[in-house]
């Protein structure tokens, strides 16, 4: 999706492309240099790191105005246990947001990739209090106390990767929703974007070993994955001045699915 993205606001934009793999980003600035879109850095960053943070501000500051700051970030159920997805999908968009928006100017916009997961997630008072302080030292324990409640499950167990990976997205859409006044009052917006069951290889690995993920894909109303582009195209437009009375909001991409079985039990 961050690819995909890339390419599409870099039709109008200079880019500072960021992962966590340096290899990886300089790779990508290399085929869109050659493909024609002007790369002005390409610097290795992991959003739980704050030095990582700063270091990514200092260059982009150096570089002009904040046009869009999209992040793409994240990693799904299959890919870590529930503390390091908690950290990266949820407290690090906290850092990321906090270390930009002194970047944000009249037309600046923030969108976050939340999910349609957040929406699955088990509504509970206590959760959401414990999601609304993302960088709070003691936000593990409280989610597994809130997780042992909606579970049946000891206050000391895990969290399920499942689980923890809605409760993220549920975080970062309630992220969005409460700090976009403060983005409004510097002119810029915020936004999150729930995207579902989309083509990417993170998608295809969670179909591949989670039965209830390739049951959302086959119940989706339009009948099939969605594509980065897809996720692209609507990012363009958000960032786009047609879409500036947007913000404080989340914007689902996924295909009709949400509706279908965000009653369902247990659906994430």
């Amino acid at each position: 999706m961050g690819r995909a993205i890339a390419r599409s606001l870099g039709r109008d934009m200079r880019l500072v492309l960021t992962d966590t793999n340096q290899d990886a980003i300089a790779g990508e600035a290399a085929m869109l240099s050659l493909a024609g879109f002007e790369v002005a850095a390409a610097q290795r960053c992991d959003v739980a790191d704050p030095e990582d943070l700063q270091s990514l501000l200092q260059k982009s500051a150096s570089l002009g105005p904040l046009g869009a700051l999209v992040h793409t970030a994240g990693l799904s159920p299959a890919l870590a246990a529930a503390e390091r997805i908690i950290t990266v999908n949820l407290s690090g968009t906290a850092q990321l947001l906090d270390t930009f928006q002194p970047l944000a100017e009249p037309g600046s916009v923030a969108i976050c990739i939340a999910s349609m997961a957040a929406y699955l997630c088990p509504a509970d008072a206590a959760l959401d209090a414990a999601l609304d302080h993302p960088t709070d030292p003691a936000l593990m324990r409280k989610l597994q106390h809130a997780a042992a409640r909606l579970t049946g499950g000891a206050p000391g167990d895990a969290i399920e990767p499942h689980l923890a990976y809605a409760m993220s997205k549920r975080g970062v859409m309630r992220l969005c929703q409460q700090r976009s006044a403060d983005w409004a009052r510097q002119g810029a917006r915020l936004i999150s974007v729930s995207p579902g069951m989309i083509d990417t290889p993170m998608g295809r690995k969670e179909v591949a070993e989670n039965a209830k993920a390739a049951e959302l894909l086959a119940v989706t109303p339009m009948q099939r994955w969605g594509t980065p582009a897809d996720i692209a195209h609507a990012v363009a437009f958000l960032c786009s001045a047609e879409a500036g009375f947007i913000t404080g909001c989340d914007i689902r991409i996924d295909g009709g699915l949400t509706p279908i079985v965000m009653d369902q039990e247990a659906a994430f």
